[in-house]
């Protein structure tokens, strides 16, 4: 099926009456923000509820995220695939990734500010801007792979999660290419005395 497109196609699809739809919910967008903010907010509860979740490291909470979300989504999976279809056009335009966004950027903020501290990534002058906007669009690239995948018990997804959260992690820690530049400040800082 469709997406519902308005308030009363929402309600016939929820089984709700429209007057109770306009007393709660302005929109549409209301509706895709509030249900997002609550599969984000559960996940992250259920995260937090655990006792190994305090002792992982930036990477493996990143990673425990995804696979509690995907989880939890999949019984409702051709619902969300429906609801990604329209996405793969017009991914970085439409309202929908803001929804996404807004609802993932608490979580993932805290998450980056928790990398630095333990230098999981590095800290970089211009870079370190447009981390929260990566690991939204990580999280986008997520969701519509997830969406799409047709393989037994999602295990592409899994492998998807796993290869590109390592990935992530990966180019953003601390690597030769800084310590390459640090080395070249400090020779320049010292007019290459050492040389």
């Amino acid at each position: 099926g469709l997406v519902p497109s308005s308030g009363y196609r929402l309600c016939k699809f929820l089984y709700a009456k429209e007057v109770d739809f306009s007393i709660h919910l302005d929109s549409i967008k209301d509706v895709q923000r509030a249900v997002w903010d609550n599969f984000l907010h559960t996940t992250v509860e259920r995260l937090i509820a655990s006792k190994e979740y305090e002792t992982y490291c930036a990477r493996e909470r990143l990673l425990a995220f995804y696979y509690t979300l995907f989880e939890d989504l999949k019984p409702e999976h051709a619902f969300y695939k429906t609801t990604f279809q329209h996405l793969r056009l017009t991914l970085f335009t439409n309202h929908q990734v803001d929804i996404l966004k807004a609802a993932f950027s608490p979580y993932i903020n805290e998450l980056i500010a928790l990398a630095k501290e333990t230098e999981e990534i590095s800290p970089r002058p211009v870079i370190e801007n447009y981390y929260e906007q990566l690991f939204s669009l990580h999280f986008i690239f997520l969701l519509n792979f997830w969406s799409s995948d047709t393989s037994e018990n999602f295990h592409d997804s899994d492998a998807a999660v796993e290869k590109s959260t390592n990935l992530l992690f990966d180019l953003l820690q601390r690597n030769a290419g800084d310590a390459t530049a640090d080395f070249a400040k400090f020779l320049f800082t010292h007019g290459f005395k050492l040389l």
